[in-house]
């Protein structure tokens, strides 16, 4: 399977993301009333994110703070720009401005992999793996994420890239197999049922990248 690292993706399987909201028992009228924000925001483009949260009622900005799990009031005076885009956007929609490959959603960070603007390819790719191997494709990706942010902070380590997906040389299938190095690496310091648990993970996750 042939991917362009940079094609948007044409539908969210950020389904973490709606578990959450499930597990906190985010009702329809939050949802509707997150909707008529985003809807809301989506005639607004003239304004930048922070300029049209800038807009919103105390009663909107609670709307959002539940939506999103945010643990204290939000106060947009606070945010970054990347912080106020993702608060009233889909979860498909989400950008990681800054390139550091965590995504701002008000004061809060995450990790997201597959990322919104991954290739369909690739979206459907995770989609076939069971919600085991999807997490631990999650987690293999996140702690490499980790381990790189690290790596830039120490000035005697030169590395390219302020994240895994800003390389000169990205594709979806050479971070997968990066992965799987960094498993075999990170396999001395894991019990061998974990390991094997994640790189079985990470190759079934090859081979559906490769149909």
């Amino acid at each position: 399977m042939q991917i362009n690292a940079h094609s948007p993706a044409s539908y969210s399987t950020h389904s973490r993301l709606e578990k959450g909201r499930q597990h906190r028992n985010v009702n329809e009228q939050v949802r509707a009333e997150f909707q008529a924000i985003v809807s809301q925001r989506e005639q607004s483009k003239a304004l930048n994110a922070k300029q049209f949260m800038a807009t919103l009622t105390l009663n909107q900005l609670e709307t959002l703070r539940v939506y999103h799990g945010q643990a204290s009031p939000i106060h947009v005076t606070q945010l970054t720009e990347e912080g106020a885009w993702n608060l009233v956007v889909h979860d498909d929609q989400f950008k990681d401005l800054d390139g550091d490959g965590n995504y701002s959603v008000g004061r809060g960070e995450l990790f997201l992999f597959p990322p919104p603007e991954a290739p369909s390819e690739v979206h459907e790719a995770y989609a076939q793996l069971s919600e085991d191997e999807q997490l631990a494709v999650y987690h293999a990706a996140a702690a490499k994420q980790h381990v790189h942010q690290l790596a830039q902070q120490d000035s005697r380590i030169a590395i390219q890239g302020k994240s895994l997906l800003d390389l000169p040389d990205f594709s979806y299938g050479k971070l997968v197999d990066d992965l799987l190095d960094f498993l075999e690496l990170q396999g001395r310091y894991e019990s061998s049922e974990e390991h094997i648990r994640s790189s079985e993970a990470v190759r079934a996750f090859k081979e559906a990248l490769e149909k």
